[in-house]
């Protein structure tokens, strides 16, 4: 009981001092509060100016969860565990005040960085009128903490734009589907319904981004079997590929696509898990300048047919 009562204490005490603190910084600057939006397909921004300091930001990218953090002019922040509290907004300073609790702090002009379920609860009060103060001391020593607040003023016009932005965002990014893998079973030659979605998240990223120029598809296989006919089956295998690619919607002449057999393993082939990972066709998509089709076609066909040369010992003692 004295526990709690010692606890209530502080926290009245640090609500009176945060809501004179906070109210004369923030009412200093009223003309200055504003709220901005801004985002694409492929990323949403919710952010308010926080005057002399920076940015305390809402972010969220396709294909990932929102976040929060804070972007500041210099790291004035001392690293450690700072507070994180919400107040009444501050025309009615006496309203209760709610702790958050303890948030990690770093030294950078990125100091708080929060995931999807604090941030959640940060628009919630923000919904609701209530301002966010965020203290931690300065990493020079000095006496004060240094205040933070997040006003509500001007929020709610603003959010609803970011909340159609973060409705419209694609369900994956580049980083996303860079890089591809799908494994086949045996010699299998078919494509799975989970290999198809796989292929149907690459298709849906490249229609809406321009900037994916050609997508490399390499085909490969483990060591079982015979040589030449691994050759053909990496080929057929990523010819599959290129084929559901360009019937979904994928330019054909961005499609390049080559096989290696069994020349290039990712693991040895000595184990049944390990013949499992080589056999594989993995995608890439690549963005820059557009290059002639005729150019990669060729470069992907010489590369096959040098697959196709007989194995030096030292490339067989490797195996």
């Amino acid at each position: 009981m004295v526990r709690l009562k010692r606890q209530f204490k502080f926290l009245v005490v640090l609500a009176v001092a945060l809501t004179a603190n906070s109210s004369s910084a923030v009412t200093s600057h009223f003309e200055q509060i504003s709220w901005d939006s801004e985002g694409s397909i492929f990323e949403c921004r919710l952010s308010q100016m926080l005057p002399d300091h920076g940015q305390a930001v809402f972010y969220q990218e396709a294909g990932e969860r929102q976040q929060f953090f804070l972007d500041t002019k210099t790291a004035l922040l001392k690293a450690g565990k700072g507070s994180l509290v919400v107040m009444g907004p501050i025309w009615k300073p006496h309203s209760s005040v709610v702790n958050l609790g303890l948030i990690p702090v770093r030294q950078s002009k990125r100091p708080v960085s929060l995931g999807a379920k604090l941030s959640s609860r940060i628009l919630a009060e923000l919904q609701q009128g209530r301002q966010l103060v965020i203290s931690r001391k300065p990493w020079y020593g000095g006496p004060k903490s240094i205040q933070l607040a997040i006003s509500p003023i001007n929020f709610q016009g603003v959010y609803h734009k970011y909340q159609d932005c973060v409705a419209g965002l694609l369900p994956v990014n580049f980083g996303q589907v860079e890089k591809s893998i799908l494994l086949f079973k045996g010699s299998g030659e078919t494509l799975s319904s989970r290999q198809k979605s796989q292929l149907d998240k690459v298709v849906i990223y490249a229609k809406a981004d321009n900037e994916v120029k050609r997508f490399y598809i390499d085909g490969h296989t483990d060591s079982h079997g015979i040589r030449a006919e691994n050759l053909e089956l990496s080929k057929q295998r990523a010819e599959l590929v290129a084929s559901y690619l360009a019937a979904a919607g994928v330019e054909k002449t961005k499609l390049i696509t080559r096989w290696h057999g069994e020349r290039y393993p990712v693991v040895s082939n000595r184990t049944g898990k390990g013949r499992a990972k080589n056999r594989r066709v993995t995608i890439r998509l690549e963005k820059g300048p557009e290059l002639k089709p005729e150019a990669d076609q060729a470069a992907g066909q010489a590369m096959s047919a040098a697959d196709q040369k007989p194995k030096s010992i030292a490339e067989v003692a490797a195996k």
